[in-house]
């Protein structure tokens, strides 16, 4: 199961989705850095919430219980931790337009 193609494709999509979110944390880090505004640090928090909650899901699922080994009721409080930080990541970034 661990080199079913699913698994392999969850494992390379988590990879990317943690680097594109680092970069643009990491963007949006050294522009409020320059421009000092509220607007553009509460960017970044928004960029680092919606990795977070990527990386959560995927430290649990392949690092700490294995995909295959999940309950159906662990699946869905997994799926609920990260859609929270994805919410209020995107909450953030809306805020973030907002005030800009």
């Amino acid at each position: 199961m661990a080199n079913s193609p699913e698994f392999v494709g969850f494992v390379a999509l988590s990879v990317v989705v943690l680097l594109a979110g680092g970069a643009l944390t990491t963007i949006g880090l050294l522009a409020y850095w320059r421009k000092r505004t509220r607007s553009l640090l509460a960017a970044v928090v928004g960029f680092a919430l919606i990795t977070s909650g990527v990386l959560v899901e995927s430290i649990y699922e392949i690092g700490i219980k294995r995909p295959f080994f999940l309950t159906g009721i662990e699946i869905l409080r997994l799926q609920l931790i990260e859609l929270t930080f994805v919410i209020v990541g995107i909450g953030t970034l809306l805020y973030s337009l907002v005030r800009y």
